[in-house]
């Protein structure tokens, strides 16, 4: 049984399809690694960065899980360029082989811990919260970081959450949550993000 660390498993299956949409489509497209956009390294199982990832980390989440020539080639250093990370994913794409069970596995054990442990430490009051107010600020931390305290007015939102949730103004949190909608506002991650703020917003 998964270990959920606090959040509902409602909200665990919202992550999950954000990331990969299904289990089928999962298998048809994400399997190997993929290139999302040009802010991306090389991204496979639940949504998984690995041109962000530490070697350390991806040892961690990875070692004993996949062979040793998967190993290697997912410590290959984070990609400097948009230009080599389109060229590290092609190469890796043969190599690199994550089936559903085991992505569903590492995403459970390794990136849903270490985003909820972010969310703890970054926002005075997460643990007084619901598991599905818990469960949507996992997901925007799996997505944006934990920018709470970022400056810049792409990071407004963040800081507003993060005082939000300290003052106990929980009712404003979904607002915030909708008006960073703007940010991707006529790219090509509108739709997806602006589902998936919603959606969180709903929670």
């Amino acid at each position: 049984m998964i270990d959920l660390h606090g959040i509902s498993q409602e909200t665990f299956d919202d992550v999950v399809g954000y990331e990969v949409t299904s289990r089928d489509v999962y298998e048809k497209r994400c399997r190997c690694l993929t290139w999302p956009n040009p802010q991306s390294g090389p991204t496979g199982a639940i949504g998984h960065d690995f041109g962000q990832a530490s070697r350390k980390q991806i040892a961690a989440d990875w070692e004993g899980q996949i062979s040793d020539a998967e190993l290697w080639a997912r410590r290959c250093p984070a990609p400097a360029s948009p230009g080599r990370a389109r060229d590290l994913t092609r190469q890796l794409h043969g190599v690199v082989d994550i089936p559903w069970d085991l992505a569903l596995e590492v995403h459970a054990a390794c990136d849903l811990p270490r985003y909820t442990t972010m969310c703890r430490a970054h926002l005075p009051g997460y643990d007084a919260l619901s598991p599905y107010c818990k469960g949507a600020l996992f997901s925007l931390v799996l997505n944006r970081g934990a920018s709470f305290d970022k400056q810049g007015p792409r990071y407004a939102e963040m800081r507003d959450i993060k005082a939000a949730i300290k003052r106990g103004d929980l009712a404003r949190v979904p607002a915030l949550l909708r008006s960073m909608k703007r940010i991707w506002k006529g790219t090509p991650d509108e739709k997806g993000l602006s589902a998936r703020r919603e959606k969180e917003a709903q929670r």
